[in-house]
């Protein structure tokens, strides 16, 4: 991401010219303490998940790229046509699901995964002060809201 620019807006956040959504931390070391915070937090959800996640999960984790799973696929097609065997694949597309998630029902899901609740406490309080501004034409912004 580019540096943002006087007024602390990301310049991919103003994409077309049209109205965008994002965090307003109001002050540059706020910003810069509110990311060593998170990636404080990300390290220990990963050392929690990486506990449980099934050794076959690719995506999302730290030094496994997709490219294994690209490797992993074609090693099943080629063994396939060597034992002479079906093989079924289903593949989804999760590009625009990440901004419809309910997170009510995620903190759930995390708990119950097993994250320590002290933890996900921690990670829910990011979540709890976060304000946004909207970009009108004209690159007015509205008053910062909750």
């Amino acid at each position: 991401m580019k540096a943002s620019g006087i007024d602390y807006i990301p310049m991919e956040l103003w994409k077309d010219g049209g109205k965008a959504l994002y965090i307003r931390l109001g002050n540059p070391l706020l910003a810069t303490a509110s990311k060593i915070y998170a990636a404080i937090l990300k390290d220990k959800l990963e050392i929690t998940a990486e506990e449980k996640i099934e050794e076959e999960q690719f995506g999302f984790r730290k030094g496994r790229s997709h490219i294994y799973t690209v490797f992993a696929i074609k090693r099943l097609m080629e063994n396939r046509k060597e034992f002479n065997c079906a093989l079924y694949m289903l593949f989804l597309g999760y590009e625009k699901a990440y901004d419809r998630v309910n997170t009510q029902n995620l903190w759930k899901f995390v708990e119950n995964y097993g994250v320590p609740k002290n933890l996900l406490n921690l990670i829910q309080s990011i979540y709890e002060i976060t304000t946004i501004k909207i970009k009108l034409d004209a690159g007015k912004t509205t008053e910062a809201f909750e």
